[in-house]
């Protein structure tokens, strides 16, 4: 491992440090996290103890926490949790009953704890303090739109010239490089840890940039109008070779269209129960998922033999894993897997992991991290609030974490910028006017967010830090879920 690495690894921290002392708080967490997961190796670090291994995920959602923590320490002091936090408490402590179950003990608890903080609670709770706004959602989202033009071009080349970004820079390639090989050609993986986490990230994009052209008709970046960006990156993605990844993106935007302009949300809950159902009827309900080999057949012999074998790999893993269904068996437990003989089992989808290594209380859980905060802006906003601009963008993030909660039935690529979307999406319906119904302006704080006085940063760096982000360019008239769209109509 080349002395980069180690230097652009540990070296992260001092530099979103600077990026705090340079530009306003949310901005820079924008700008910390999508230059991080864009172009930091896909390394890792032992450390002693109960600490993780220090890798990608860890310096992204480490830098920006001490950061905040010194330099705009007052959000954090005037965060409050909230009901729809629940499930992401559960799924960063439940590692210490499974481990206690099973007898690892309470320092493999901890150690898991740990991990589960680091990178799924860290992220969670910046988009809880920084992101509980519209305006704050959009400043996410315009960073992803950003990202996703900055990696056109890197993807393009390596499409082109094959996955030699990462060796050029790291000296190494950080996966499989046989499965870099699509169709013909190639799929890029720049610097994430896979092809398919390349393709999922520009296909994010590409919803975003889309629906944003689609409501926002005049915005344009740097002169150009936001719909050619969005072309173009919609063929970036395509180039990406993921099949999977672009019929989510298609089904997302269509489903989109049909809520504007039916005003009817069913198929958004449809897809929000998907992934429960999905896992019950993969487990208790006996399903043999044959319909699901069908399909993929029809798309190619490769996809077929993709999905038959993660499907084997589940039914082998659920076999395993029943006995201690509730619970689950503890991170060791897959490590010693191997059903049957001279055959490895590798479980690919999210939900199968966390169902063998914390059970029914961990799968639960960390699917309702996704689903709690998109059924919250469900139940919060009208339809017929979706055509004003920053409600527009409120509704692409939370179709973006429904197509993920889908995507890890197969998959299971942490993505940070999807955590901090759906912190910053539960808190966010607060700030509707329902208490104003004459309109006057008046825009109440976010949840979790004192309104009074805020406790000041331990480095004071002028107004530009000021510790409550103002709401000022959110038009404070949209109507609540069960109000009609004119408030002096009855």
């Amino acid at each position: 491992m080349s002395a980069l690495v180690s230097l652009t690894l540990f070296g992260w921290i001092p530099l979103v440090m600077i990026l705090f002392m340079l530009l306003p708080p949310r901005r820079a967490v924008v700008s910390a996290f999508i230059i991080a997961w864009l172009f930091l190796p896909i390394a890792q670090f032992k450390l002693v103890g109960l600490l993780p291994n220090y890798d990608k995920i860890s310096a992204t959602c480490l830098g920006v926490f001490l950061a905040g923590a010194v330099f705009d320490a007052g959000r954090f002091a005037n965060f409050r949790p909230a009901w729809y936090d629940i499930p992401m408490l559960i799924w960063c402590f439940v590692p210490i009953p499974s481990a206690m179950s099973t007898g690892y003990g309470m320092y493999e608890g901890l150690s898991g704890v740990m991990y589960q903080a680091i990178t799924w609670g860290v992220p969670y709770l910046i988009g809880r303090i920084y992101f509980n706004s519209l305006e704050g959602l959009h400043e996410l989202a315009m960073g992803v739109i950003i990202g996703g033009i900055v990696y056109i071009p890197l993807c393009l080349y390596e499409i082109r010239m094959s996955p030699q970004l990462h060796t050029m820079v790291y000296g190494f390639h950080q996966h499989d490089f046989g499965q870099s090989r699509r169709g013909g050609g190639w799929r890029p993986t720049v610097f994430m840890q896979h092809g398919l986490a390349v393709a999922t990230f520009m296909c994010t994009a590409t919803l975003l940039t889309a629906w944003m052209a689609f409501s926002e008709k005049r915005r344009a970046i740097y002169s150009i109008p936001l719909w050619v960006y969005a072309f173009v990156i919609f063929v970036t993605a395509v180039l990406c070779k993921s099949s999977g990844a672009t019929l989510l993106m298609l089904g997302g935007l269509a489903t989109l269209l049909f809520i504007r302009f039916t005003k009817l949300t069913l198929p958004a809950w449809g897809l929000l129960a998907i992934p429960f159902l999905y896992m019950f009827a993969r487990t208790l309900g006996g399903w043999d998922a044959s319909s699901i080999r069908e399909f993929a057949r029809l798309i190619s012999d490769r996809a077929e033999q993709s999905v038959g074998f993660r499907l084997d790999s589940e039914d082998a893993l659920w076999e395993s894993v029943r006995p201690r269904m509730l619970l689950g068996a503890t991170r060791f437990y897959w490590a010693a897997i191997n059903p049957e003989e001279g055959r490895r089992i590798v479980p690919d989808g999210l939900w199968i992991l966390a169902l063998g290594r914390f059970g029914v209380i961990g799968v639960v859980s960390v699917f309702a991290c996704f689903a709690v905060p998109a059924a919250v802006f469900l139940r919060r906003f009208n339809p017929r609030t979706w055509s004003h601009p920053m409600v527009a963008v409120a509704a692409a993030w939370m179709m973006n974490l429904l197509l993920w909660s889908v995507d890890c039935l197969s998959n299971a690529m942490v993505n940070p910028i999807f955590l901090l979307a759906a912190g910053g999406l539960a808190a966010a319906p607060a700030i509707l006017t329902a208490a104003d119904p004459q309109g006057r302006g008046r825009v109440p704080a976010p949840m979790g967010v004192r309104p009074a006085n805020v406790s000041p940063s331990i480095i004071n760096l002028g107004p530009r830090h000021s510790s409550l982000s103002s709401h000022g360019s959110f038009p404070a008239r949209l109507p609540a879920r069960n109000q009609p769209a004119n408030p002096r109509q009855p």
